[in-house]
């Protein structure tokens, strides 16, 4: 979204003070808005983030249940409880990748690059 150009500020009619003050508004207003300084001044307005909210994740709590056999002395839990593990251990790995990719987004639409 464009910005209005700031008029130049008028030397009649106003005291030296009055001309300082307004000159370093009117430069401000000009590196906020992008018209005038480096990118890193220019502000970030909330309509120009388009990164979306994370709706949802995958990961869900852990509960450790089921019974286990013991093989020599060694309490062994069963496959299926063993794959379930690895389900979600990978929902939790999804989960941060997820985030990772949201956050890395949002860092790349704040900087501006």
């Amino acid at each position: 979204m464009p910005f209005a150009a700031m008029p130049a500020i008028p030397s009649d009619g106003v005291t030296d003070g009055e001309v300082l003050l307004y000159s370093a508004v009117k430069q401000n207003i000009e590196q906020l808005t992008g018209q005038a300084g480096d990118a890193f001044s220019v502000a970030l307005l909330r309509g120009s983030i388009s990164v979306q909210p994370i709706q949802s994740l995958q990961s869900k709590p852990v509960t450790i249940s089921g019974a286990a056999y013991t093989i020599d002395n060694v309490q062994v839990a069963p496959a299926s409880e063993v794959v379930a593990l690895g389900t979600t251990v990978q929902q939790c790995v999804n989960d941060i990748n997820t985030l990772a990719n949201t956050i890395n987004a949002l860092i790349v639409q704040l900087r501006g690059t």
